[in-house]
């Protein structure tokens, strides 16, 4: 592989970093019910000993878990760099315009 080709993919590869390696997940529809996707997700992260920032979406909650709660990820005062949607089918394209 040349040398032009490693440094497209390098290039490639950099932008998909936030995804691969996010500071910050938001979790869309995070919920202190533990039957419910939200809170599977929120658990996971936090059993995979995820380092980075966490920010729970729920309009009806004020915390998750022992996070503060956003209304909503347009709410969230930092940048986020990967959002996690768990929400029954009906709320996803609205959560996608957000």
């Amino acid at each position: 592989m040349g040398a032009s080709r490693l440094e497209a993919l390098a290039s490639i590869l950099k932008e998909f970093e936030p995804v691969f390696s996010p500071k910050s997940v938001a979790i869309i529809g995070a919920s202190r019910n533990p039957s419910k996707l939200g809170y599977q997700s929120l658990k996971a992260l936090l059993e995979a000993e995820y380092q980075g920032k966490i920010y729970p979406i729920n309009p009806n909650a004020e915390t998750v878990g022992e996070y503060k709660a956003y209304p909503s990820i347009l709410d969230v005062p930092d940048e986020i760099d990967l959002a996690v949607i768990s929400l029954p089918s009906f709320g996803v394209v609205d959560a996608v315009r957000d």
